[in-house]
């Protein structure tokens, strides 16, 4: 594309121009008139990398970017100068930041050099990092030592630690704990002037949206439709909608709210064609041609008091924001302009006669900040740089600012939707949308910036309301078809912002699809919360490997099992009782391999049928037959069974495994778990029938390497009958092999040692 023209934007694009920039983009701006207004030029080294970019907005706004030996950014210099001037301009001012690398490759250092100086000073240091590759412990350039715990099993941060030192918290003290399907069930803060923990429990609905939050004593509810709507939300009322079905128009679009919020009486809401908002909440907008905001008004009454304007550049990101009074629907002079050129924001207050620059920190560790008087940017005698770091909590909101000194500038605190409240978790009461705000610069939760003075929260693409806990405008993009809720256009993350984020403002990112997730929550197994429950683990450990999980999900089998509690009692029961789980795999599988030590008494198939048939027959089929009717997935009376089941072929690969280092056969992995994992990516309860079928047969499959075929003659008695073309070789493996009958090349099949239920080791040797 070389040109965009759109109502209200005239963008172009230069492509090839550039040096070392063949098929490269050379330059890209907005035409207003018969200049160029917005512009953005780049250039690129001699193996044709990315080098430098101006963006020229009041000023040239520059950042290089140059390489080590290996190809990796090395030094990054951000500066600016006079518009026009570009990179090689007389620069007011500059900061360069190296990056450095260990020695296998990871980044563990970042320096800044000042303008032309050469002494550096360290930023952030890695400390520490885990076998899974997350950072646990770091250090900034002011000290402060950050420190991360993650679970073991699910890979969740279940902890943030940072003081002066690795064994100190009183910068920051916060634990969280998870449920079983990842959700954040509580939160804790311990605050470094010795008060009480802020503590926060919350709970979730059948879908995982967020229900109920408690801080204090104090529970605040939402609610929501089947649609995603929601249709309660305390300290805001009842929400009112369009109806839905077909023919609807709008049906997510909020029409009015029953109750006083924002200072508003039952507040009404009402939409351009686009379906974004034109006015409610004492907010009125204007939109652009491409659905972004050109500017929101703070009203009083119908009248507007304050006006929020926008301009954009050639992908809709936007370049200049100004805060002007209003009156009598004119604009006035700005109070507050901020201009974004990349890395570098500066912010213009006419009202306090000052001029803020903050050059954005690598790894959004902070900022640097220069102050001057008036509008002059060049150093003069008052202007001072002075570093801020960033503390951050699991979704990215910034909790606490720090200066070079380790002072506390400011605590920070949001509530379960995102709303500024005071750090010591209470509400804040100020008028309207609130009153607190960032004293240092406009970040906040999720790492976004806040438009303080609307109550609002710009995620780029989309504005979001976190008093209402919805966008602004309708999202037009359906991130997850295969999820009901994502059609929902002004839910803001599926309704679950203790978990998701939204880096761009169009859809949820940030979960663990991590399979332990599911299991990693003592609610199941018991009270003992530093590890998951052992059991049930080996199942789904057996039941197609740790990394496909998802097609056993997709069947509505541990969703049915984790939401409901009788079901939750159940496999408690079943999980809690290692020994009775022990003897009824053996009993499942004694008609067919006749392991040594089984003392149960329950009653033994008539006639040898192999593993594979005696569990379609007796657990399988009764579960299929248990299907719930509507949505054709398997009922929750049949977890139990599928557990059973898969506890068994448990037990029978581990017989395989433990007959000796020869059986761990390629045929294992090629045939019966090659074909199981297809049927991960298939639905239905008869495809879990095939999965678990397949995994018995990959025992038999492995025998059969061996020259061991299993009968199904009904002239079997007490032992596994089994025809032996090199009876050596299994001899050799450790079975113990007896003659049987008069047929020499029929025998009994005994295992050389007792089973143990130290599964999770054996299947992951298996296939390492």
């Amino acid at each position: 594309m070389t040109r965009r023209l759109e109502p209200d934007l005239d963008s172009r694009w230069e492509y090839d121009t550039a040096t070392q920039g063949t098929g490269e983009l050379a330059e890209t701006f907005t035409w207003a008139g018969n200049t160029k207004d917005y512009r953005r030029v780049h250039s690129y080294d001699a193996l044709g990398r990315p080098s430098t970019t101006v963006t020229s907005l009041d000023a040239d706004y520059a950042s290089t970017v140059t390489y080590d030996a290996f190809g990796r950014p090395d030094r990054t210099t951000h500066s600016r100068s006079a518009r026009g001037a570009g990179a090689t301009g007389a620069v007011a001012a500059s900061n360069t930041f190296q990056q450095h690398y260990n020695s296998i490759g990871y980044a563990d250092r970042i320096d800044r050099y000042e303008g032309a100086n050469t002494a550096a000073i360290t930023l952030w240091t890695a400390q520490a990092m885990d076998a899974e590759g997350r950072l646990t412990q770091e250090q900034l350039g002011n000290g402060a030592v950050t420190r991360r715990g993650y679970n073991p099993y699910t890979g969740r941060l279940n902890s943030i630690r940072s003081g002066v030192s690795a064994a100190d918290a009183q910068f920051q003290n916060d634990s969280y704990d998870y449920d079983v399907l990842g959700n954040l069930e509580s939160r804790s803060q311990l605050m470094s002037n010795g008060g009480a923990a802020l503590n926060e429990s919350f709970t979730y609905d059948a879908l995982n949206r967020l229900n109920t939050s408690t801080i204090g004593g104090v529970t605040k509810t939402t609610t929501y439709d089947e649609l995603g709507n929601l249709t309660s939300k305390t300290g805001v009322g009842l929400y009112r909608y369009p109806p839905s079905g077909a023919g609807s128009t709008a049906p997510n679009a909020v029409a009015s709210v029953l109750g006083t919020v924002a200072g508003l009486a039952n507040p009404g809401f009402s939409y351009e064609v686009n379906g974004n908002l034109k006015t409610g909440m004492g907010r009125r907008y204007a939109w652009t041609a491409y659905d972004m905001p050109s500017s929101i008004d703070k009203l009083d009454g119908t009248n507007a008091v304050q006006r929020t304007a926008f301009l954009y550049g050639p992908d809709h990101a936007r370049t200049r924001q100004t805060i002007s009074p209003v009156s009598g629907e004119v604009a006035g002079s700005p109070t507050t302009t901020i201009w974004y050129g990349g890395a570098i924001e500066k912010e213009i207050d006419t009202a306090a006669n000052t001029t803020t620059i903050r050059t954005v920190l690598p790894a959004q560790l902070g900022f640097i900040e220069e102050k001057f008087s008036g509008t002059a940017t060049a150093a003069t005698a008052d202007g001072t740089r002075n570093l801020r770091y960033f503390l951050t909590d699991h979704l990215g909101s910034t909790l606490v600012e720090m200066d070079q000194a380790q002072a506390v500038l400011q605590r920070m605190s949001y509530d379960a939707w995102g709303r500024r409240r005071n750090a010591d978790g209470s509400d804040d009461t100020g008028p309207q949308w609130g009153s607190l705000k960032n004293a240092q610069d406009h970040s906040g939760y999720t790492g976004h910036e806040h438009l303080d003075q609307l109550g609002l929260v710009n995620m780029n693409a989309r504005m979001y309301d976190p008093l209402l806990g919805r966008h602004t405008s309708a999202d037009p993009t359906v991130p997850d078809p295969a999820n009901a809720q994502a059609f929902n256009r002004y839910s803001y993350v599926l309704n679950n912002a203790l978990v998701f984020t939204d880096p761009t403002g169009l859809s949820a990112f940030g979960r663990s699809d991590d399979w332990r997730v599911l299991i990693d929550n003592p609610t199941i197994g018991g009270s003992d919360k530093t590890r998951p429950n052992a059991y049930l683990r080996q199942a789904i450990e057996a039941a197609g490997g740790a990394e496909k999980l998802a097609g056993l999900v997709s069947q509505g089998l541990f969703p049915a099992m984790e939401n409901t509690p009788a079901m939750t009692g159940n496999v408690t029961q079943i999980m809690n009782q290692a020994a009775a789980d022990e003897a009824e795999a053996r009993t499942v599988c004694s008609g067919a391999c006749q392991i040594p030590g089984s003392t149960s008494t329950a009653q033994q198939p008539a006639a040898p049928q192999g593993v594979r048939g005696w569990i379609a027959d007796n657990i399988l089929e009764p579960m299929a037959q248990a299907t719930e009717p509507l949505t054709g997935l398997p009922g929750v009376a049949a977890v139990p069974g599928v557990l059973k089941a898969t506890m068994a072929i448990i037990r029978v690969e581990k017989v395989v495994v433990e007959a000796g280092s020869a059986l761990k056969a390629e045929a294992l992995a090629s045939k019966g778990a090659a074909e199981g994992e297809k049927l991960l990516f298939r639905r239905g309860p008869m495809d879990t029938k095939k999965l678990l079928e397949s995994q018995a047969q990959a025992a038999e499959n492995v025998l059969g390497v061996h020259g061991v075929s299993v009968s199904t003659s009904s002239a079997a008695k007490a032992g596994q009958v089994v025809r032996c073309a090199t009876c050596s070789s299994v001899e050799a493996a450790g079975f113990k092999v007896q003659q049987t009958g008069k047929d020499l090349n029929h025998h009994t099949v005994e295992l050389p040692k007792p089973i143990t239920p130290d599964v999770v080791r054996i299947w992951n040797e298996l296939f390492k």
